[in-house]
C-alpha cells in the first residue's frame, strides 16, 4: 500500500513536471516565431546605429531562447519519454556540468531494466548528485553505468571531503533528510538498492536495479 502511494505521488509530480515543460516549450516557440519575424521586417527599414542596436536585441533574444530551452530540458528531459537510458543520463551529466563543476559519464551497458523504471532512476540519481554538490561541495563527479549479469548498476563517485564524511555518517544513522527520503522512495518504487562506499579518498553511491523492474501504471 505504501509503495502504491509513493507511485501515485511521484506519478502526479512527474506528470505535472512534464506538463509545465511542454507548455513552456510551446509558449517559447510561438513567441519566438513572432519575434524573429519582427526582427526581420525591421532590418529592412533601419540602418546605422539603429540597425546595430536591433542586432544586439536579436542576439539577446537568441540567448534568452537558448537558456530557456536548457531550463525546459532540465525540468523534464523529453528523452525520458523515449525510455533512452544512455541518452537520458548523458543529458543529465551535461545539464549538471556548469562553471567549475564537471559531471562525467562512463557508459558500459547495453541491457536495461524493463518497464518504466528510467524516470525514477533518473530523478534518484539527480538527487544524489544534487546532494553531493550541496553538502560535499563536490566539483568533479563520475557517473558509471554497467550491466552486470544479474543487476544493472549505476555508480556516482566523487572526492571525499569533510562534508561528504558528515553526509555519509548522517545517511548511515538516519534517512529523515528530504533529499535522502526522495532517493529512498524513488528507488523503493522500482525495487532499487543504494549502497554507500567510502574509501581511498572517494565516496561512491552504488545503485543496483533488477532487470525485471516492477511494473506499475
Amino acid at each position: 500500500v505504501v509503495s502504491r502511494l509513493y507511485q501515485m505521488s511521484f506519478k502526479g509530480a512527474d506528470n505535472e513536471r512534464r506538463r509545465i515543460s511542454s507548455e513552456l516549450h510551446d509558449l517559447l516557440g510561438r513567441h519566438s516565431v513572432h519575434m524573429s519575424s519582427g526582427f526581420e521586417s525591421l532590418k529592412g527599414s533601419l540602418d546605422g546605429q539603429d540597425l546595430i542596436d536591433l542586432n544586439k536585441l536579436e542576439a539577446q533574444h537568441e540567448l534568452f531562447k537558448e537558456q530557456t530551452h536548457e531550463i525546459v530540458e532540465y525540468l523534464y528531459p523529453r528523452i525520458l519519454e523515449e525510455n533512452d537510458w544512455e541518452g537520458s543520463f548523458k543529458t543529465l551529466s551535461e545539464g549538471l556540468t556548469q562553471g567549475d563543476i564537471r559531471v562525467n559519464l562512463d557508459w558500459d551497458a547495453s541491457r536495461y531494466p524493463e518497464g518504466k523504471c528510467l524516470t525514477h532512476a533518473y530523478w534518484a540519481i539527480k538527487e544524489i548528485i544534487t546532494n553531493a554538490l550541496k553538502h560535499s561541495k563536490a566539483k568533479r563527479l563520475q557517473i558509471s553505468v554497467v550491466d552486470e549479469k544479474d543487476r544493472f548498476v549505476i555508480s556516482i563517485t566523487y572526492k571525499k571531503t569533510e562534508g561528504s564524511i558528515n553526509l555519509s555518517n548522517r545517511n548511515s544513522k538516519s534517512s529523515k533528510g528530504i533529499g535522502k527520503q526522495i532517493i529512498k522512495d524513488r528507488l523503493s518504487v522500482i525495487g532499487g538498492k543504494e549502497k554507500l562506499i567510502v574509501e581511498k579518498g572517494a565516496v561512491t553511491h552504488e545503485i543496483s536495479l533488477k532487470y525485471e523492474c516492477p511494473h506499475f501504471r
